[in-house]
C-alpha cells in the first residue's frame, strides 16, 4: 500500500498493464529470501526487522522503531508528524489484542491523526474482515509495545518516505 501511495516507479503488471502497481509478488521479487521470502512471511509475518530490511531494496527512506525505545509522548508526536505529511507513511506492526480485535501479531498502515479524540485512523490491510477505525493513541502503543514471537523484541514503527 504503501510503495503504491508513495508514487515511485512502479513495475508493469501482467494482470493490468495500463495499471502499473506493486503486488505482494512485486514486493517479494528482489528482496534478499534470508531477509523475507513469501511462503514464510504468509505463515509467520514480518518482524519490525524484516520489514525494514525488505523495504530498503525499494527506492525509499526507512525509519524504524521499537516501541519500547520510545515512551508514548515520543510514540504520540511521531504519530502526530508523519501523518501531517503526504510524502511519508507510518507502518504499525502490533498486536489486535491491545486495540480490542482479535488475533495476534499484525503490521497495517495509519491514515490520519485527529488530535481533538487523541486518535489515529488505522487503516487495516485486512478490510474485508477488519474496517479502517480510529484508535486511541495509547491503545496503539499498547499494541505496538508487544512482544513479537519470533524476534522477541518489542513492535513498533517504520516510517517510509519518497528517498531525499
Amino acid at each position: 500500500m504503501a510503495l503504491n501511495a508513495l508514487g515511485i516507479r512502479r513495475p508493469e503488471s501482467s494482470l493490468y498493464p495500463d495499471f502499473p502497481f506493486y503486488s505482494q509478488a512485486d514486493f517479494f521479487r528482489d528482496i534478499d529470501p534470508q531477509v523475507a521470502n513469501a511462503a514464510k512471511v504468509s505463515k509467520e509475518g514480518m518482524t519490525l526487522d524484516q520489514l525494514s530490511a525488505a523495504l530498503q531494496t525499494f527506492p525509499v527512506d526507512v525509519r524504524k522503531y521499537h516501541a519500547n525505545d520510545l515512551t508514548l509522548a515520543q510514540f504520540h508526536d511521531l504519530i502526530r508528524e508523519i501523518t501531517a505529511h503526504r510524502d511519508r507513511f507510518a507502518l504499525l506492526n502490533f498486536r489486535r489484542v491491545e486495540i480490542g480485535e482479535t488475533g495476534g501479531g499484525h503490521w497495517s498502515p495509519l491514515g490520519a491523526y485527529d488530535a481533538r479524540s487523541d486518535t489515529a485512523l488505522l487503516l487495516d490491510v485486512v478490510r474485508y474482515k477488519y474496517p479502517a477505525v480510529w484508535v486511541p493513541v495509547a491503545q496503539l502503543y499498547a499494541g505496538a509495545l508487544a512482544v513479537d514471537n519470533f524476534s522477541h523484541l518489542s513492535r513498533g514503527i517504520v516510517i517510509v518516505a519518497m528517498r531525499s
